[in-house]
């Protein structure tokens, strides 16, 4: 399974270098639900942080959205993916208010 994540985001990372952030977005969210359902916390992080980045070149107003899923993210989660959470929610909520 590793292989596919590691294809999957090869492809993104390039998709990202040739200036198509919508497109890396779409399999970032790919490996996302592919993640959760699978119960692989690490990727579930890495392609949230993903789609945060990318979400944010997308649309201006993002933010509030990140925050608000980050919030029912943390409701749902064990506790080392959600101290990690919690962690990423305090930085978002920072940088939004600065």
């Amino acid at each position: 399974m590793n292989n596919t994540y590691e294809a999957q985001w090869k492809e993104a990372n390039e998709l990202v270098k040739q200036g198509l952030p919508r497109s890396a977005n779409e399999v970032a969210k790919k490996i996302y639900i592919a993640a959760r359902s699978q119960n692989n916390h690490a990727q579930v992080i890495k392609s949230l942080l993903f789609l945060m980045d990318t979400e944010e070149e997308l649309a201006e107003d993002s933010e509030v959205a990140q925050l608000l899923q980050l919030d029912s993210l943390i409701a749902t989660s064990l506790a080392q993916e959600k101290a990690l959470l919690q962690s990423i929610t305090a930085q978002k909520y920072q940088s939004y208010y600065e």
